[in-house]
């Protein structure tokens, strides 16, 4: 009799599950993706997925999560610079990938707005985690107190994904140096500061201030005059 088939289980019957969505959103996209469908590529039962991911939200997040897991690690390397340069080259790759190509590339597409949304969520999420870098640097006194760390990382995300999918491939080599120092440039100078903090902190710096001698008089009150 054959040896029955070996059943895929644990970290690799995830990895397989998550593997099957990715190829399968790509295909298809996000609306028409069928979990039947990935249970029977991934060899699995669907009641598997179910317990582990109840909605195919939560599925398609899942997989999305893994073209990203290079970016997933915050990098120290004891600059604002260097790390952000170490997260964008991570991004690129992941971009690079067939999965990460096929997916944005159907939202690049306008193909999916389910899709986005959940991406979005992802990025929003993934976003405030690696603000963490940014926060750092202003600890360090690289950056304005009061600059957005949000903000940065998404400007970075926002321009690396622009020239993966919207410029020619010879023209994104190195891209993601020019963006890094160019992003860096306009933090130095207090762009990523929200603008009413900003004008605030503009405002009291330019504000005169009245010699010591005037103001120990205001603080005293007008002379009296004696008759």
């Amino acid at each position: 009799m054959a040896a029955p088939p070996v059943q895929v289980r644990g970290p690799r019957l995830v990895e397989k599950v998550l593997q099957v969505t990715l190829e399968e959103v790509g295909r298809v996209g996000f609306a028409a993706l069928s979990v039947e469908t990935v249970a029977a590529l991934a060899g699995v039962n669907k009641t598997t997925i179910y317990r582990r991911w109840p909605t195919k939200f939560e599925l398609v997040r899942a997989a999305l999560d893994c073209v990203g897991q290079d970016v997933t690690d915050l990098p120290d390397t004891g600059s604002l610079r260097g790390d952000l340069l170490a997260l964008a080259t991570a991004l690129m790759r992941s971009l690079e990938t067939p999965g990460g190509r096929a997916l944005y590339g159907r939202i690049v597409s306008g193909d999916g707005p389910e899709l986005a949304e959940v991406i979005a969520s992802l990025y929003a999420e993934k976003g405030r985690e690696h603000a963490i870098i940014v926060e750092r640097a202003i600890a360090r006194g690289e950056l304005p107190e009061g600059s957005d760390p949000v903000l940065i990382i998404e400007m970075m995300v926002g321009s690396l994904i622009h020239f993966a999918f919207m410029v020619a491939v010879p023209a994104r080599r190195r891209r993601h140096e020019q963006i890094v120092d160019l992003l860096l440039t306009g933090a130095l100078r207090g762009g990523a500061i929200p603008a009413g903090r900003a004008a605030a902190a503009r405002a009291t710096a330019k504000a005169p201030r009245r010699p010591a001698a005037r103001r120990a008089r205001a603080r005293k009150g007008p002379p009296v005059t004696r008759g």
